[in-house]
């Protein structure tokens, strides 16, 4: 699967000091494309949580239940996107929510 080969990217990026903070929220933005509507919602959430995370980084504001996404590193929070996308598409397969309704040219399936 796919976020096999990102974890591998990732990983081999991080080892060798070359893994941008935004690459997290880049993988949010773009698993929102994608021909299921319940797994882009999910993503645009996250995506959505981690604007205000960074917003409230910047100021004494805390909204994010588990704390600011900067408490974290960029190899944590990107290995975690993975695991959790892996487990959602798993999710959503095993419960035949995985239907593809219409072609799209571009997307994480």
């Amino acid at each position: 699967m796919i976020t096999n080969q990102l974890h591998a990217t990732v990983v081999s990026l991080d080892e060798v000091g070359a893994l941008p903070d935004e690459n997290y929220g880049d993988i949010h933005c773009d698993l929102t494309k994608c021909s299921n509507e319940d797994f882009k919602t999910v993503f645009w959430h996250l995506l959505t949580q981690e604007s205000i995370d960074n917003f409230s980084s910047c100021t004494l504001i805390t909204t994010s239940f588990h704390g600011s996404s900067s408490s974290k590193t960029t190899i944590a929070k990107m290995k975690q996107i993975l695991c959790d996308t892996n487990d959602l598409c798993n999710n959503f397969e095993n419960s035949n929510k995985w239907v593809i309704i219409c072609p799209v040219s571009a997307c994480f399936n």
